[in-house]
């Protein structure tokens, strides 16, 4: 019986060590206030445009603007997003003034794992086609996205972070003011890439 005490008494010493250890870098990054900004890479939609009941795919060209966040002790935290996505082409036709402009509002969660940075979210916010095509039309209503995101992260220094991010926007569709039967699916996905650094 002594000798199963001995051996027993460093596995719960190693246990106790490795709590305390969780515990303690969990707690620093609750109690850490950060600020995050970050730039899309890419966007799919995975949706279609319809007219006159005839779908066509639409593909994106890269998209341009920020993702901006902060996260607040007790590990939850907000963002804001902005940018503009040009479509290149609809079906087989070509497009130059053409681009979906996506705002959004995130909740954040902040996962407490060591060694790497996990964040998920959920936002909601608009998206809008803005056009000078008289083909493709110039008067679209404001479409009412939701989405899931989430980022990983790795500390390339003590404060700073590097993730990178997907996003997964819900399918919605939006019309034409003058022609209700012209309509465009605008879900699909974007991935970004951004910076954190604590305080």
């Amino acid at each position: 019986m002594k000798m199963k005490t001995r051996k027993t008494r460093p596995i719960s010493a190693a246990l106790v060590a490795g709590v305390l250890l969780l515990w303690s870098l969990n707690s620093a990054k609750a109690d850490t206030i950060s600020a995050s900004v970050g730039i899309p890479l890419s966007h799919q939609f995975s949706g279609k445009y319809s007219t006159s009941g005839t779908e066509s795919s639409i593909t994106s060209g890269s998209p341009s603007g920020v993702f901006l966040g902060i996260t607040l002790p007790f590990l939850m935290g907000f963002g804001v997003e902005s940018y503009e996505t040009p479509i290149k082409m609809i079906g087989s036709t070509s497009y130059s003034n053409t681009k979906v402009s996506t705002t959004m509002a995130d909740l954040l969660f902040n996962l407490p794992i060591p060694v790497i940075n996990i964040s998920l979210g959920l936002g909601t916010g608009t998206t809008k086609i803005n056009s000078t095509s008289s083909e493709l039309g110039t008067d679209w209503k404001t479409g009412s996205p939701t989405q899931f995101l989430a980022s990983v992260g790795y500390n390339i220094l003590p404060l700073i972070d590097l993730h990178l991010s997907y996003r997964m926007v819900s399918s919605h569709t939006i019309t034409r003011i003058s022609s209700s039967s012209t309509k465009a699916d605008l879900g699909g996905s974007v991935t970004g890439i951004g910076v954190k650094i604590g305080f």
